[in-house]
């Protein structure tokens, strides 16, 4: 996890973010054409109500109008049987739009005239921990520029939430990032007041590396998110031996919202730290 405070709009909070991203996630888009282009153009041509703007014939002109406001590149939305996001999509060519032939000439079209195209796809979501996926459906799962399952983050136009975002799709991701909330508010203290953005900082990095490094979270088996980040270094801990604690003389408590372990009647501070967090105590 990190976590920064910054002066100025979201765009100045975008920026740091991009930087830090890029630095450590970089992506080379060398070779990538759609990297250069500035903007593209996003067309509806064919509604899932039956409406139809626009037919294959039509797209030619659509490129060139388009080149005219020095874009390069349209994305034809609703190409495919239906129109877009009619149930569940089959991405052959409308035939009500025309011919197969129709819009493969219609793209060499605006091809000549300097237009690329992209052609809008829908994702289907499916719960990976089926067995038809398992066994037949992994094939055809969408994965990201590191080979894993890709989210399904906002619109996924190659977005870092998409790039980096959970390993598959899953219900309780907002759950864990609410959850994530709670620990801030109550472990770092949202409603402190600090002198200056630096005192706030400094404050904010001594509690991230804490959370990152030290605490233990019940989530991953009591190991620190550091450990399951560093793919060497957690299959190392995984594989450790934990010291037996499993004899008479050893229970288990839950750390109170205010820090304190209750063992034989004696209250014990951990720390506020450990609020909500599990571990085991000695008796006499």
């Amino acid at each position: 996890m990190v976590a920064h405070f910054h002066e100025g709009t979201s765009y100045a909070a975008a920026d740091f973010h991009r930087k830090w991203f890029t630095h450590h996630w970089p992506i080379n888009k060398a070779d990538s054409w759609l990297y250069h282009e500035d903007a593209w153009q996003s067309t509806i041509i064919n509604y899932p109500d039956d409406t139809i703007l626009y037919r294959f014939d039509d797209l030619p002109r659509l490129a060139r109008n388009a080149k005219t406001y020095g874009i390069n590149v349209i994305q034809i939305d609703g190409w495919d049987v239906g129109g877009i996001d009619r149930g569940f999509p089959i991405y052959q060519p409308d035939p009500r739009l025309g011919t197969r032939d129709d819009f493969v000439q219609a793209v060499e079209a605006c091809q000549q005239e300097g237009v690329r195209f992209l052609l809008f796809a829908n994702v289907q979501s499916v719960n990976t921990e089926t067995d038809i996926f398992r066994q037949e459906l992994y094939k055809d799962v969408v994965r990201d520029a590191y080979d894993n399952i890709a989210s399904m983050v906002g619109w996924g136009y190659h977005t870092c939430l998409g790039y980096l975002g959970p390993a598959a799709p899953s219900p309780t991701t907002t759950g864990k990032i609410e959850r994530f909330h709670r620990s801030l508010r109550i472990e770092f203290n949202t409603r402190q007041v600090f002198r200056n953005l630096k005192t706030a900082q400094e404050a904010l990095d001594e509690w991230v590396t804490y959370y990152n490094t030290q605490r233990p979270h019940q989530s991953l088996a009591d190991f620190t998110p550091e450990s399951r980040f560093r793919s060497e270094v957690g299959r190392e801990q995984r594989q450790l031996h934990r010291p037996e604690r499993n004899g008479e003389q050893w229970v288990s408590r839950r750390v109170a919202r205010n820090g304190i372990v209750c063992v034989d009647s004696q209250h014990v501070s951990v720390g506020k730290n450990y609020s909500f967090s599990s571990g085991l105590a000695m008796t006499s």
